[in-house]
């Protein structure tokens, strides 16, 4: 670690690496594990009355069921179809959940990543403008030498 510019930089692949890991973990925590066929509300009304369903998981609007010839379905009952009386009367086994609800954590990372991403910026402009960002954006010292002892030169010659 002689170099002082490559921490800088691993830090910033890292954090950035975490960054990336934070919304792929709440992008793959929201993708439902299977994937069942969508019908729309009558196929499935359809589907209860000839039989063809063994069994439901109502979760709020969304029903997830069984085919008595394997599969799952899911649709989206309206409010007020009265479907629970249908599937009971075709001896459908029903099981009613509550609506998934987020986690805690992702909902609380969610809600303050905009603020840490503006604190972030600001530090980083703060830092900019002080001459402490990046290796490109540092004051070179010979460089100020260089202008200084140019400058006074030119006032002992009398340009300005």
């Amino acid at each position: 670690m002689n170099n002082p510019n490559a921490s800088p930089s691993f830090r910033n692949i890292a954090i950035a690496a975490a960054v990336v890991s934070l919304l792929a973990m709440f992008y793959f925590q929201s993708v439902p594990a299977r994937q069942a066929d969508q019908l729309p509300y009558s196929a499935f009304v359809t589907a209860v009355e000839q039989g063809e369903i063994r069994s439901a998981t109502i979760q709020g609007q969304e029903v997830t069921a069984e085919r008595s010839a394997g599969g799952t379905v899911t649709t989206y009952v309206p409010q007020g179809a009265g479907l629970i009386a249908q599937l009971q009367q075709k001896g459908v086994v029903i099981k009613a959940e509550p609506p998934p609800q987020p986690s805690l954590l992702g909902s609380l990372l969610l809600s303050l990543l905009p603020f840490a991403l503006m604190i972030g910026i600001v530090v980083w402009l703060s830092r900019r403008a002080m001459g402490h960002g990046p290796a490109g954006w540092r004051r070179r010292p010979h460089v100020d030498r260089q202008v200084q002892s140019q400058a006074a030169a030119a006032r002992n010659s009398g340009h300005l």
